[in-house]
């Protein structure tokens, strides 16, 4: 509904398109951590079964290591009741007790291996088992928080916005204020200056009337001498202007004689 309300529902509109977004994300977080768990869950049953396998083939090593250990010691024992250069010796030396001694040891080994097996594989069941509970406390508890953090982030960062904006419109406020008084009491003692003084300075107008009578003066005395030079120029230009009269009459005379002068030859 405040979607719908002009200038308010834009706003609105791009908060929870906002919260939207940061929604999408923490989706996409908690749905990470249910396929994480999932995968442990399928590590953990892998491994269960590995290691009971693992189990069972500690217990034959063991069982094969005893008797080799058993034959060994009689062997040992057999060895020791006959005398140094007796051929019997070197033959159950050399030929049983030697293969048997790294029989039992590749056997030891095995078992040392699969050992270790089925203690690394416990630890990692354990350890996989508390790492999918503590998801299961996330996806309970810390995505709810995730959730709040978010939306209390997004009205955070929008209420600082909003507190930039009023500061900034204060500063600028105040600025103007200041600059505009400063400019009013400029403005105001000029204006009481320019009232108080004379519109145009009365030696300024002194020079002007000055200047307007020479300008007369030199006007009056500029037409009395240019009538003897103009009564001059009125009689020369007469005479021009008569003797060009002539001229024309003279032709217009001839032209009008030059058809009575036509003369044919035969």
């Amino acid at each position: 509904m405040l979607g719908q309300t002009p200038i308010v529902g834009e706003k609105v509109k791009a908060y929870f398109i906002q919260f939207e977004e940061a929604r999408t994300v923490i989706d996409d977080i908690a749905r990470s951590l249910k396929i994480g768990r999932d995968r442990l869950r399928r590590d953990s049953d892998i491994l269960r079964g590995d290691q009971v396998d693992m189990r069972k083939l500690t217990l034959k090593f063991q069982k094969n290591v005893k008797l080799a250990m058993l034959i060994d010691k009689r062997i040992e024992t057999k060895i020791a009741g006959l005398s140094a250069d007796d051929p019997q010796k070197t033959f159950l030396e050399q030929q049983l007790l030697f293969p048997l001694r790294r029989r039992i040891n590749a056997l030891q080994t095995s078992l040392g291996f699969h050992q270790i097996g089925v203690l690394g594989y416990e630890t990692i069941i354990e350890t996989n088992i508390q790492l999918i509970e503590g998801i299961n406390l996330a996806l309970d508890t810390t995505i709810t928080g995730l959730t709040v953090a978010t939306v209390l982030s997004l009205a955070l960062a929008h209420q600082k916005d909003q507190l930039n904006k009023l500061l900034a419109t204060n500063q600028a406020t105040a600025k103007l204020f200041v600059e505009t008084t400063e400019r009013l009491r400029k403005q105001g003692v000029d204006i009481q200056k320019m009232a108080s003084s004379e519109m145009i300075p009365v030696e300024m107008m002194k020079t002007a009337f000055v200047n307007v009578h020479a300008a007369i003066d030199e006007l009056k005395r500029f037409r009395s001498e240019a009538l003897p030079q103009m009564a001059k120029s009125i009689r020369e230009l007469d005479q021009l202007t008569t003797g060009a009269e002539k001229a024309i009459q003279d032709m217009e005379r001839g032209k009008r004689v030059r058809p009575a002068m036509k003369i044919e030859v035969e």
